[in-house]
């Protein structure tokens, strides 16, 4: 999946909600009663998404991959723990879990991310955040050194909290190689190291992935 760099990339998978527009026509409908929509999180043709994330780019591009699916997206600043744990989906499942008790019947979307590079024992995987807020890319460069295994995939689990409690997960990655030296200046935090396979061009030098 060439987009799937980033969280905001991941979203692409979303694609897949369109299953959710399969209902009878009786509960299509009810859906498009002002109370239904309203107990449901439902439109028409659709369903209302809140997502959890203080990145209005991230919204953005979720509505936009959304739109033809029918679904709207809104942004939601709300707040809940996020687990210290050894995998993505661990950390993912343990908010959609906080988020359905403090917001049942609700249709909320969250998303964690990593970078994972094989050479560094799939570090700073599940810490990519405080990685970067730390040691920065630049960190992750000095840590590999001149070694020649550059191999690296950034990895994102995007979680899905359903109006009925029900939850989902999505993950998409991107399988590439880790740069000698920081590449462009744009792009979402290891974008300057990160260069995807297949892709010659540098991706932080782009203004969209």
């Amino acid at each position: 999946m060439a987009r799937l760099c980033d969280p905001r990339a991941a979203f692409a998978t979303l694609r897949r909600l369109k299953s959710l527009r399969r209902r009878s026509p009786f509960a299509a409908r009810a859906a498009c009663r002002p109370r239904a929509a309203a107990k449901t999180g439902r439109c028409c043709g659709g369903m209302e998404l809140g997502l959890v994330t203080s990145n209005a780019d991230k919204v953005r591009e979720l509505a936009a991959a959304l739109e033809s699916a029918g679904h709207t997206v809104a942004q939601r600043a709300l707040e809940y723990p996020e687990v210290q744990a050894v995998t993505l989906a661990e950390v993912v499942e343990f908010g959609l879990e906080r988020l359905a008790q403090r917001h049942a019947g609700e249709a909320l979307l969250i998303d964690d991310a990593g970078l994972f590079v094989d050479a560094l024992g799939g570090f700073p995987g599940v810490y990519s955040r405080y990685a970067y807020d730390t040691i920065g890319p630049a960190g992750v460069l000095t840590l590999l050194g001149d070694g020649a295994e550059r191999s690296a995939e950034f990895r994102c689990v995007l979680g899905l909290l359903l109006p009925d409690g029900g939850r989902q997960q999505f993950r998409g990655r991107c399988c590439g190689r880790i740069t000698r030296a920081p590449r462009g200046a744009g792009g979402f935090r290891y974008h300057p190291v990160l260069l995807p396979a297949g892709d010659v061009r540098r991706r932080a030098g782009r203004q969209r992935v």
